[in-house]
């Protein structure tokens, strides 16, 4: 239950805006204050108070109950003494004069549609800074290790990090397979096992196969003599650097075949010579490597080794992307405004309406997406409250049509709630598994029910959009794909529905 304060002289006046904010917020409790010294007595007992709805004149008064020398402007005394007990509060002044700055001023002009919604926005902010408070407090709780800062609370990240933790204690020698779609943090989780294993104070190295020339991964790995090329010195490989720590992968599925067949030996324990050397060097060394691709697909297309695929190790680590795991988007986003927040300086907020935005998209990129364009628009924008018009123009459109498709997929599965849902199971994955065309013959066998049932579940189909008449037949339409995808991402029917 939201707490308010009425601070005003003149009792019409407070019983006026008593009925108002009972009208703009249905679960709330009010406390009145004739005086400044009532106010600050019920703030310093109240210390959940959110708002508190304060005029400027007190002239009414007698001289014993003012606490400043001009009863015209005693409000701003008042906010300022309450602000000293509570830093967070909202406050609204009331007045009759027009050159008051404040966040939200009640003026003499305003009707009570005008104050109902400043009130509502005013109690927006106090919820919002109230939420900002404690996802501040749990980023302090969060799970940091020396230079790797993890940030969640799902379940989720909970498990996976536990997963690590496991398998950096339990192991000092097991190979460890990431995977992970991009931007998830692949490299963080890296380090995490890193600075939680028995390793923790010898070399991490890190190898981004997408961005090794072929002609230099060699050396790059292995290291390589004088005298191997024109101008070559004695040089070490990444191999020889990560002697007693971790080696790891970045994007291992883009590491070509004939540089796997030479990192088989030293997975083999066989170890490997420098270019040009014959000397066999055979580091201690603990692997991991990482990929968002399907290895599996690769293995059969030809571009990935089964034999090295088998060598990656029994332990494999699937990070979830953001949108599994939506509870930690306020966190993440609180992360980087803090990230950016310099000294003195207020810390930025998304307004409640742009934060369901973010929480509410599937964000592709993931974490290092979501990041990209929390700075961008923390940095462009001298706005302390973040909205949607600080958005770039691109992803405003992309957030707010996701968000009405996101409405729009819901109303759906609430109009198939009449059905029971292994026919809406059948349904989708029917047309879905489907290249053109389907019947109505293969609607009824997919269904196993009579014509009336059928009909009635296919011009359901239609009326929601999902596919049109074509001929005599029926055929999915573009917005049934995206309904397709909508449904797969969905963690409660992730293994019911076909994937293209």
């Amino acid at each position: 239950m939201e707490k308010i304060l009425i601070v005003d002289d003149v009792k019409t006046q407070r019983l006026n805006y008593e009925r108002i904010a009972k009208k703009a917020l249905t679960d709330c409790q009010i406390f009145l204050a004739d005086n400044g010294k009532q106010a600050l007595k019920i703030v310093n007992n109240e210390t959940d108070i959110s708002l508190v709805i304060l005029d400027i004149n007190f002239s009414t008064l007698p001289e014993n109950q003012i606490i400043s020398s001009d009863p015209h402007r005693e409000g701003y005394i008042i906010a300022h003494q309450l602000r000293k007990i509570n830093p967070d509060l909202q406050i609204i002044m009331t007045t009759c004069f027009d050159e008051l700055e404040e966040p939200f001023v009640i003026r003499l002009e305003d009707s009570p549609k005008d104050i109902e919604q400043k009130i509502k926005l005013a109690m927006r902010l106090a919820q919002l800074e109230r939420e900002n408070k404690e996802l501040r407090k749990l980023l302090q709780q969060g799970m940091k290790i020396e230079n790797v800062n993890i940030v969640g609370k799902s379940e989720a990240l909970i498990k996976i990090l536990n997963d690590a933790k496991r398998a950096a204690m339990e192991s000092d020698t097991e190979p460890i397979l990431i995977l992970g779609e991009r931007g998830t943090g692949k490299e963080l989780l890296a380090k995490f096992i890193h600075y939680q294993s028995a390793r923790r104070n010898k070399p991490f190295i890190t190898i981004s196969c997408p961005t090794v020339q072929d002609t230099l991964v060699e050396s790059i790995l292995f290291g390589s003599e004088p005298g191997v090329f024109t101008g070559a010195t004695k040089r070490l490989g990444r191999l020889e650097d990560a002697d007693g720590g971790i080696l790891f992968f970045d994007e291992i599925g883009d590491m070509k075949p004939a540089m796997q067949t030479k990192l088989l030996r030293v997975l083999d324990g066989l170890g490997f010579e420098r270019v040009g050397g014959k000397k066999t060097i055979k580091p201690d060394i603990r692997f991991i490597f990482a990929t968002n691709q399907d290895l599996k697909a690769k293995i059969e297309k030809g571009e990935f080794r089964a034999d090295f695929y088998d060598r990656l190790g029994a332990l494999h680590l699937n990070i979830p992307p953001l949108r599994k795991r939506k509870e930690d988007i306020p966190l993440l986003i609180t992360h980087f405004l803090n990230e950016l927040t310099k000294d003195g300086d207020k810390l930025k907020k998304l307004s409640p309406e742009l934060m369901e935005l973010f929480v509410n998209y599937d964000w592709s990129g993931n974490v290092r997406m979501l990041e990209r364009h929390v700075r961008g628009m923390a940095i462009m924008s001298s706005n302390e409250i973040l909205d949607v018009n600080d958005l770039s123009e691109n992803i405003k459109k992309e957030l707010q049509v996701h968000h009405a498709n996101e409405d729009k997929f819901w109303m759906i599965d609430k109009e198939f709630s009449c059905f029971p849902e292994a026919d809406k199971i059948n349904l989708i994955n029917l047309f879905a598994g489907s290249e053109d065309i389907v019947s109505r013959e293969e609607v009824k066998n997919a269904l196993g029910l009579g014509d009336t049932a059928t009909n009635d579940r296919i011009q359901l189909l239609i009326k929601l959009g999902l596919i049109k008449k074509y001929l005599r037949n029926y055929k999915k339409t573009d917005y049934f794909e995206e309904y397709c995808k909508w449904l797969c991402r969905n963690e409660r029917n992730e293994n019911q529905f076909l994937t293209k």
